[in-house]
């Protein structure tokens, strides 16, 4: 794909920066990467669906965990999220050719701030990676895109990632004497106890200990890799395309604002060697 850009100039738009940011770091954030209009419109789209089960955008009392928003993905009002900016980003990384554009853009992100938020901090539960970590030791097998439907400022409930755990994760399993043998539930105890780092990102905080200013405000290095929790924000139409074995974690929305996203586990339709890998 060639898609083009403002004045009909043609560029990719990942930069070499950002294609390295993205080896280094597992993540890089697309901005405007499709119709910001369109973006609010399928925001619009939710609520509508949100109101059919007594949710109301003007009441917040209303605001409680919404259901079944998944049987509204596939419908064509979010047909602009592959637009020419997005789609040639995952060329780059993916390869064209080597992936078909999805039919539904992955599961609702839907957070609602609580009536009274204790004060934002760095999440501990829940941090995770999807899928099998073992089909990306060599190059990556796929992506994990999130889309933005609404501003999404810090305390906000943008989901948590952790920066340079794919390349933590691989080289720990790597290591592993049989860790083919170990299943997904059994691999992640073991990855946490590998460094005090992860060990104390995925278990509450002593009394007292500032996580912002542990996990995000500064970087960890682990056997040279560097480590730093960065809490995903954006606005409407923005993307960020994240490997697939990065870790990740939901976060809590303390704004007065709900949180709109998506994610989508983007795989290629054959195996084929990433371009960048």
């Amino acid at each position: 794909m060639a898609p083009e850009y403002g004045l009909g100039i043609v560029s990719p738009p990942l930069s070499p920066d950002d294609l390295r940011q993205f080896c280094d770091d597992g993540y890089i954030k697309v901005p405007a990467a499709f119709d910001a209009t369109a973006a609010l419109g399928m925001q619009d789209f939710m609520w509508e669906y949100l109101t059919k089960q007594g949710i109301r955008r003007s009441d917040r009392s209303t605001w409680t965990h919404p259901r079944g928003l998944n049987k509204t993905s596939e419908y064509h009002v979010y047909g602009p999220i592959a637009g020419a900016r997005l789609s040639s980003a995952v060329d780059q990384l993916l390869g064209s050719g080597t992936w078909k554009i999805p039919k539904s853009w992955g599961a609702f992100l839907i957070t609602f701030p609580p009536p009274d938020p204790a004060p934002w901090t760095v999440a501990h539960v829940n941090w995770h990676w999807d899928g099998d970590c073992w089909s990306h030791l060599q190059h990556w097998g796929g992506l994990f895109i999130f889309t933005f439907f609404s501003s999404v400022r810090p305390g906000g409930g943008g989901t948590l990632v952790a920066t340079g755990t794919h390349r933590l994760l691989s080289r720990f399993v790597q290591a592993l004497p049989d860790g083919r043998k170990f299943t997904h539930s059994k691999l992640r105890p073991k990855f946490w106890a590998s460094h005090p780092w992860l060990t104390a990102l995925a278990k509450p905080a002593p009394e007292g200990e500032n996580r912002i200013a542990r996990f995000m405000d500064r970087a960890t290095d682990i056997d040279g890799i560097s480590a730093r929790v960065v809490e995903l924000t954006g606005e409407p139409g923005d993307a960020v395309i994240c490997h697939p074995s990065l870790l990740h974690a939901a976060s809590h929305n303390c704004s007065d604002v709900p949180r709109f996203m998506r994610v989508k586990d983007l795989r290629p339709e054959k195996t084929e060697k990433s371009a960048i890998a």
